[in-house]
């Protein structure tokens, strides 16, 4: 009876204990993340990074924090004012933010964002080594060796930050070495010694930054391939605008190239090794660089098999070079007929006949004669105007945009899917001929006329010509200015056409209207 006694309280005891570790098993939380204050909870930064639990906040009040900050942990570390919020380096390291060796993976996911850094030493104001999906925004970065410095890291953000008179050391605004798929965008770096470099670096965006008035060169790739360099504004550096050495298969786009000391856009011993296009170089405005000394809008050396197209080149102290004696290195300078090559502000050629042979009687937009390069390069299709392109939209997933070659000054263009139309206003010196010939995806063609459209010059029906191939339709319009208005809408009879019209912009103000009010009244 007391052994059965026994193993009764036996079982019961560890039927508790089973109770209790299930209890506990089931109520244990998350560690939820947290937010540590600098100076209240901490005095320093670095001494609340060490405290702080993978994925705290750290807010850091206005003031100046005089020392040198290693972020080894995923921490968000946020600047109270990106003006009054400052760490001062004393010329030692900035914000570092490091992965060590021991370490089996790449630290990650770290955020660092309004904050002023100034007098960094050998490795810049912030440092990412070994670093994977950060995020730099918002910060200034001031004074010191190099802005951001990404060495071996990748698919990390550098956004809204402003790097100046960075001019010690590398002096660089942005460095990107050995890292891959980063992502440098809207960035304002001004009075560096040079603008953004990435070496032996590929797959990165470098986008709309403004990378101006620097004393080196304002973007420079070496032996870096397949990155895209696309609408920065690129002006009045004292060295070359955009340079490429050893540098493939990388597209320079919709860049404002302009009043740069040296040449506009260098490709220096860019010869892939595979029998594939090289870099493509389009639709970037090059204008008046290389006054001082004097040098060249595009120069290419020991470089071939890059496409070369729909850029404007204007007012260059030499509009093109290929270096003497090395002309077997062939670029190709047009994209074929009817898209064409580029423009030229010293082509004095006309535009009389179209075709691909440019035999036949009529006006296209493109000169009647090449562009003569040098041996073996020639733009066989050049503009007779300006190039520019409109952003029209995503069209079955897929972002299109709609050009215009034209003599005019563009403005107001609108893209309108409920009144179907295309329009954009033209001015020019009174009097005188202008001319566009707009260039329109047939995606759009199809879903907004379904091929069929007509041409209003201020509002009234206007003759055109037209022509297709298998993407785009292009159509040209000639006119004596001063303002006009052009419209592309749906093809009906000419006798309902401007009442038609009428009626749907009543129809489309009348809908906005009651937008606006039901806005007003929520």
């Amino acid at each position: 009876m007391d052994d059965l006694k026994k193993r009764i309280v036996s079982g019961i005891v560890f039927a508790l204990l089973l109770v209790g570790m299930f209890t506990l098993t089931f109520n244990i939380q998350p560690v939820k993340a947290g937010t540590i204050i600098v100076p209240d909870d901490y005095p320093t930064i670095q001494e609340a990074i060490n405290a702080a639990n993978p994925g705290d906040t750290i807010f850091v009040k206005a003031e100046t924090y005089y020392e040198n900050v290693i972020v080894n942990k995923t921490v968000s570390l946020i600047g109270e004012n990106r003006e009054t919020t400052i760490v001062d380096c004393g010329f030692g390291c900035g914000l570092r933010i490091a992965s060590y060796d021991h370490l089996p993976h790449k630290i990650a996911n770290i955020t660092i964002s309004k904050f002023t850094i100034r007098n960094a030493g050998m490795w810049g104001a912030i440092f990412l080594e070994k670093a994977t999906s950060c995020n730099i925004s918002n910060n200034n970065l001031i004074d010191s060796v190099t802005g951001i410095y990404l060495l071996d890291s990748d698919h990390n953000t550098i956004f809204a930050n402003v790097m100046k008179n960075n001019e010690r050391g590398f002096g660089l605004g942005v460095y990107v070495d050995e890292s891959d798929y980063n992502n440098v965008s809207c960035n304002k770096i001004t009075d560096n010694y040079g603008g953004i470099s990435l070496s032996s670096s590929t797959d990165n965006i470098i986008n709309g930054n403004d990378v101006s008035n620097n004393s080196g060169t304002g973007v420079s790739l070496d032996e870096s391939n397949h990155n895209v360099i696309s609408f920065n504004n690129v002006e009045k550096n004292q060295g070359l605008g955009i340079s490429l050495y050893k540098s493939v298969n990388n597209a320079i786009q919709g860049n404002d190239i302009r009043n740069n000391s040296y040449d506009g856009i260098e490709l220096y011993i860019c010869l892939p090794p595979y029998p594939s296009l090289g870099n493509v170089i389009v639709n970037n405005n090059v204008i008046s660089n290389g006054l001082e000394f004097p040098c060249r809008g595009i120069y290419s050396y020991f470089s071939g098999n890059n496409l070369i197209y729909h850029n404007n080149f204007i007012n260059n102290a030499r509009q093109v070079e290929i270096e003497k004696g090395l002309n077997t290195y062939t670029n190709t300078w047009d994209n074929g007929y009817p898209s064409g090559g580029n423009y030229w502000s010293d082509y004095n050629g006309t535009d009389l006949h179209w075709s691909s042979d440019q035999n036949e009687t009529g006006s296209d937009g493109i000169g009647d004669t090449a562009y003569i390069i040098g041996e073996n390069n020639t733009d066989r299709y050049p503009l007779m105007a300006p190039f520019t392109t409109f952003d029209a939209g995503t069209w079955n997933e897929t972002a299109y945009n709609v050009d215009v070659v034209s003599n005019s000054t563009l403005s107001n263009f609108q893209l309108n899917t409920t009144l179907k139309t295309i329009s954009f206003n033209v001015t020019g010196v009174e009097d005188t001929a202008g001319f566009c010939r707009i260039t329109i995806p047939n995606i759009i063609v199809q879903d907004l006329w379904q091929g069929n459209y007509t041409v209003l010059l201020n509002g009234e029906p206007w003759s055109f010509r037209n022509w297709t191939d298998t993407t785009n339709t292009y159509i040209y319009v000639n006119y004596t200015y001063s303002e006009h208005q052009i419209i592309i809408i749906p093809e009906f009879p000419s006798a309902i056409i401007l009442p038609l019209f009428m009626v749907l912009s009543v129809i489309v103000l009348v809908l906005a209207k009651k937008k606006r009010l039901k806005k007003t009244q929520t």
